[in-house]
C-alpha cells in the first residue's frame, strides 16, 4: 500500500523572472525589483492506495502557533499529527480491509522524518501494521508521485486558463478543473476547496 503527501504552492507573485542585461550591470537600479510578500499559498495533503482500493484525498492542517512544541518547531506536520490526524482514521481502515499483516500486506513509505521517527516505528509496531524497508539514498520510485503530478500539473492548467478569462473566479478554476479531471474532479475540488478556506488567492 503506498503512503505519501503532498505540498502544493498556488497563487501568483514571487518566484523568479527571466531579466536579459549586459554583463556587469547585475546590481544596477533598474535591474533590481523589489521583494514584497507574494499572494501564494501552501497547502498540504496526504492519500494512500493500492490495487483496486484508495483512501480519500486528505488535507492535512496547518499547525497553530499555539501547538508550537519548541523554539526550533517551524510549525510543519510532525509525527503525532501524522499518526494520529492521517494513520488511525485513514490509512488503517483501509490497511485491515485489505488484511493487514495476516494478508503479508506492507505500508510503502519513504524516509522521511515524520514517517521514520521513533514515534511513528513505535506507533506502527503497536498497530501490528508491516512496513516496507526503504534503503537510504534509494530513488523514490513510489508510484504515488505520480498522481501527485497529475493533480498538480492540472490543477496549475485549470489556474492558467481562468486567469486569462475577463472576470476570473473560483468557480472558473472549478469549471476547467472538471474538464480535465472529468467526472473524477472530487480530488481537485478539494484542493481548490482548501486553498480558499485558507483565505488563499488562486487567481
Amino acid at each position: 500500500m503506498f503512503l505519501d503527501e503532498m505540498k502544493l504552492t498556488i497563487g501568483q507573485g514571487g518566484g523568479r523572472s527571466l531579466v536579459r542585461r549586459p554583463p556587469g550591470t547585475a546590481l544596477e537600479d533598474h535591474y533590481l525589483e523589489p521583494s514584497f510578500p507574494d499572494d501564494k499559498t501552501t497547502v498540504m495533503f496526504a492519500a494512500g492506495f493500492t490495487y483496486g482500493f484508495h483512501t480519500q484525498l486528505i488535507p492535512i492542517h496547518q499547525r497553530s502557533e499555539r501547538e508550537r512544541e519548541s523554539g526550533r518547531d517551524r510549525l510543519g506536520m510532525n509525527s503525532v499529527q501524522y499518526c494520529q490526524e492521517i494513520y488511525t482514521p485513514h490509512f488503517l481502515p483501509l490497511y485491515e480491509l485489505l488484511g493487514g499483516a495476516d494478508n503479508d500486506i506492507e505500508m510503502v513509505e519513504d524516509n522521511s522524518r515524520v514517517h521514520n521517527s521513533h514515534y511513528s516505528r513505535r506507533y506502527r509496531a503497536l498497530e501490528g501494521v508491516i512496513r516496507m524497508p526503504w534503503a537510504s539514498w534509494s530513488p523514490d520510485m513510489n508510484p504515488i508521485e505520480n498522481v501527485w503530478s497529475f493533480f498538480e500539473q492540472r490543477i496549475r492548467e485549470a489556474c492558467k486558463t481562468a486567469r486569462r478569462c475577463d472576470a476570473p473566479t473560483t468557480e472558473t478554476i472549478l469549471l476547467h478543473l472538471r474538464r480535465r479531471f472529468g467526472r473524477k474532479c472530487r480530488g481537485g475540488e478539494s484542493i481548490i476547496s482548501l486553498i480558499v478556506c485558507q483565505g488563499g488567492s488562486l487567481l
